[in-house]
């Protein structure tokens, strides 16, 4: 299971969640960690087909209560019985499932999958928190704020997913900045993959400096090109102006500014300071990564504590 770690967003936005339902949050993220990475490094759609059909069944044995993966077995006890939460986690395999083989042609193909996979990431959270089985329907959740917090977790964890392949971003993007996906890859280590942990939500490094100076390691000497930051810049404004949109909206304000989802708003609030810090100074999110300090976080999920 992931570990909550201090210092982390993920911390501070559970700092005053009572331990056992920090403890079911924490197994649920989990669980989503497993299902909307499972087929990152897989690179034959055969493969893909069989891991994707064990896990139709390992969320039939969550629902039957006869778990076998880590995950799942975690979160079997809440989860137990209950289909909503099967459709729920099969949406997030779907999505894994059409990034990993079907790269969003247009932007708003891009966005759409996003907020299928991240839509049902809320549902499962919310539930974590509240127990209340209406907030296992995606539909009942904002899906601005999903997409924004996609869109935060792709640029967290950018080098990892080119590595692994994934385009990231649509085809009208990379048409838009006259670059492709290799182009990108061309900058990131080769040795070995950045040391970035699950974010969505999930940890970050801690301080606010950037990465550490072992992710320069073994980077290709290639010819920079000033549409690759150009596109970086844009997809973090993008997704700070999402975000700052869809914590004003009145309806979102009103479904997670409720105690029980107030560690969601906290982490959506930290998520947000996070992409202003992006925007005011952009790191080269291929090469480092600059994150706010400890004493930022407390500052902000304090200040959204009720």
């Amino acid at each position: 299971m992931l570990e909550l770690r201090e210092g982390s967003s993920l911390y501070y936005s559970l700092l005053w969640t009572q331990p056992a339902i920090r403890q079911r949050f924490m197994e649920r993220l989990s669980l989503i960690q497993s299902l909307s990475t499972t087929l990152e490094e897989v690179q034959e759609p055969q493969v893909a087909e069989h891991k994707i059909h064990w896990w139709h069944e390992e969320l039939q044995r969550l629902i039957d209560g006869t778990a076998r993966h880590p995950a799942t077995q975690a979160a079997q006890t809440s989860l137990v019985g209950n289909q909503a939460a099967m459709d729920t986690c099969l949406q997030i395999l779907t999505a894994a499932s059409t990034a990993r083989f079907t790269p969003p042609a247009s932007d708003a193909d891009a966005n759409s999958l996003m907020e299928q996979s991240y839509r049902a990431r809320l549902a499962l959270l919310a539930h974590a928190l509240s127990e209340e089985d209406s907030e296992l329907n995606p539909q009942h959740h904002c899906p601005a704020l999903a997409r924004s917090l996609g869109k935060h977790e792709q640029l967290s964890r950018l080098p990892v997913l080119l590595h692994r392949g994934q385009a990231v971003f649509s085809d009208e993007m990379y048409q838009r900045f006259n670059i492709r996906p290799t182009d990108l890859a061309s900058h990131i280590r080769t040795r070995k993959e950045p040391d970035l942990q699950e974010e969505a939500p999930g940890n970050e490094p801690q301080g606010d400096s950037p990465a550490r100076g072992s992710a320069l390691d073994a980077i290709a000497v290639v010819v920079d090109n000033p549409a690759r930051q150009a596109l970086l810049n844009t997809a973090i404004a993008d997704a700070h102006q999402e975000l700052s949109q869809a914590l004003k909206d009145p309806a979102c304000r009103q479904h997670y500014r409720r105690p029980q989802m107030m560690p969601l708003w906290r982490l959506s609030i930290l998520r947000e300071r996070q992409l202003a810090l992006w925007q005011r100074n952009p790191p080269d999110l291929l090469r480092e990564r600059s994150t706010l300090t400890p004493v930022h976080k407390l500052f902000w999920a304090w200040r959204h504590r009720r």
